[in-house]
């Protein structure tokens, strides 16, 4: 493959070591705009950093009477394009960068880089007609300013000669043939590739046992929820290597977890280890800080395939996102200072969250896992390697062959289906299959129209928090006990503007949230959770009299079987004071 620091994209201005492989000791002539090869279009002047005196810069004629901005562009960008050093990403020139943690990122370049950049590959001139000599031209040195930079930035025929880009990745894709993107750029379908490690080839037995090993620690709500933890580890080499370019909607795969510290964002980075890939983390800003479809811009712009959304909460509603999710191909993307075009079918989406709420339209693209929280006590396995992290970036060739084994083994099979009933019908019908007929394991949206509800539904996705935190086997609140609940946890409550300080009207607004929830029914079931409406006859004070039905919400943990009480005429006295759970 190569080495990232001899590669030559790093001779450009972002700090990084400058190329060796750009000076390269024979140069052809190179030609002219209109296409002809001429020695005029060389002069002897210093390369790059004026120190080497060994090699040749060709001319290139800025726009003038004699010269267009066309012909000036395609003269500079043939120049430049062959060295991989700087690329189109629509309409955009980038460059690649390197981040603190050691990530590569692509980079728009910018006007004054690129006047730095240019005049390491050329001698700017201007032609100038020569009176008396018979209409022969002469060529004057001349400084190559920002205007004329902004110019040539500007020429879209000129941008279209460098090297486009589509995504950066760490791993090598594989494609239908089985075989791996061998050269570092691929320019059929635009993928740099910037590390390399040798990949292993397990059987497809193999590859299935290596990969649900990798998951042995995780505690998934029901069987399919592995499945489509499963669907999630495929994605990224699926995405990239199989159907790379084809116009394939993907879901967003969104690790839930029923508490902190379970291991959503675990599970995410060993995605990511086993691509080699460093996950673009996107967080959900608070308000007032930017916005959710900035901060996703920005990471799309960088370039990198894998992107989480990290810990959610409250609910998600992003047009960019909803559009994103639905894309065939480019979209625009705009953040502060920078923006441009990529292309949707080099992306994967992850997200975590502890509870959210969606859209409709987003919930219908998503793919949910949800882990559980281990009992105490619970003993993870102890992996050679130490951690499971460990484990997967000492061996990652291993893990991903034992993906590649498995796709490869759905190819040769033919590349069949089982249809389901998912909004990205050819990637749900492809997984459905690789689950049910490959690993063996339930189909892949078994009981996830009830997660798509409770997702989308405001007061069922309040509900799954509140049940969540609570933990006696039974215990019953009112809709204002359940908004003191809600305010304690730093629940959001949908719909209600937090400015209103009107306790009496949060109070009916939550009964009438809650009331949403139970239009099928007066009991409902929630990761495990049975949560069921009743009514009771309550006594108003003694100045106003009288008494009044109240609805409360009784929560049960699954398999908590209550005593039976025993039949009374009385009628069922007040519920008690709340108390917060312990």
């Amino acid at each position: 493959m190569f080495n990232l620091n001899n590669f030559e994209a790093f001779a450009s201005q972002n700090n990084l070591p400058t190329s060796s492989a750009a000076k390269d000791d024979t140069r052809k002539a190179l030609p002219l705009p209109d296409g002809n090869w001429n020695d005029e279009n060389r002069d002897t002047v210093p390369h790059g950093d004026l120190q080497n005196k060994d090699y040749e810069l060709p001319k290139v004629y800025l726009p003038s009477n004699l010269t267009t901005t066309l012909e000036s562009a395609t003269s500079l960008m043939k120049l430049i394009a062959p060295k991989h050093e700087v690329f189109s990403q629509g309409d955009s020139l980038v460059v690649l960068s390197a981040k603190d943690n050691g990530s590569v990122i692509l980079k728009e370049l910018t006007t004054q880089a690129f006047r730095s950049l240019a005049e390491k590959h050329a001698k700017f001139v201007v032609r100038k007609q020569m009176k008396g000599k018979n209409g022969m031209n002469a060529a004057e040195p001349r400084l190559f300013t920002s205007e004329h930079a902004s110019g040539i930035m500007a020429c879209q025929e000129a941008i279209n000669i460098l090297p486009r880009i589509k995504v950066l990745t760490s791993f090598p894709p594989m494609l239908r043939d089985g075989t791996l993107q061998e050269e570092a750029y691929d320019p059929s379908s635009g993928i740099l590739v910037n590390t390399h490690f040798p990949v292993e080839t397990p059987t497809v037995e193999e590859g299935v046992r290596i990969i649900r090993e990798m998951l042995r620690d995780f505690q998934f709500a029901s069987p399919a929820d592995e499945s489509r933890a499963i669907a999630a580890i495929l994605a990224p080499m699926l995405r990239l290597g199989f159907w790379q370019g084809e116009k394939i909607v993907f879901p967003m795969f969104i690790i839930e977890a029923d508490q902190s510290q379970t291991g959503k964002g675990y599970l995410t980075k060993a995605i990511a280890e086993i691509y080699n890939e460093v996950i673009s983390f996107v967080a959900q800003p608070k308000r007032g800080v930017g916005s959710f479809d900035e901060s996703f811009s920005k990471i799309l712009l960088r370039g990198r395939p894998l992107i989480c959304l990290d810990n959610l909460r409250g609910k998600l509603d992003s047009q960019v996102l909803e559009s994103f999710l639905t894309a065939t191909g480019p979209v625009y993307a705009r953040a502060l200072r920078t923006d441009g075009e990529v292309d949707s079918r080099y992306y994967v989406l992850y997200a975590t969250s502890n509870g959210m709420e969606s859209t409709q339209d987003i919930a219908n693209r998503m793919c949910l896992v949800r882990i559980l929280h281990h009992p105490e006590g619970y003993q993870f396995h102890e992996w050679p390697e130490g951690s499971l992290l460990n484990e997967v970036k000492a061996n990652r060739g291993k893990y991903l062959g034992a993906i590649c084994a498995v796709l490869r083994e759905w190819v040769n099979r033919g590349e069949p289906i089982i249809r389901c009933q998912h909004d990205q019908l050819e990637w749900a019908g492809a997984m459905n299959y690789i689950v049910q007929e490959i690993f063996h394991l339930p189909p892949l949206l078994d009981g996830f129209e009830e997660i798509k509800k409770r997702v989308s539904s405001p007061g069922l996705a309040l509900l799954r928090e509140i049940a969540l935190t609570i933990r006696q086997n039974e215990v019953t609140y009112n809709a204002s006990q359940l908004v003191d609940v809600a305010n304690e946890n730093g629940f959001h409550i949908p719909g209600w503007d937090e400015t209103r300080n009107e306790p009496k009207a949060l109070n009916m607004h939550m009964g009438s949230l809650l009331g949403r929830c139970f239009l099928r029914g007066d009991s409902i079931e929630i990761d495990g959770i049975t949560i069921t409406r009743g009514e009771v006859q309550v006594d108003r004070e003694e100045s106003e009299g009288g008494s009044y039905k109240q609805k409360n919400y009784t929560f049960r943990q699954a398999g908590f079987k209550p005593a039976e009480k025993k039949k009374s005429s009385f009628n069922v006295p007040p519920l008690p004071p709340y108390v917060p759970p312990q």
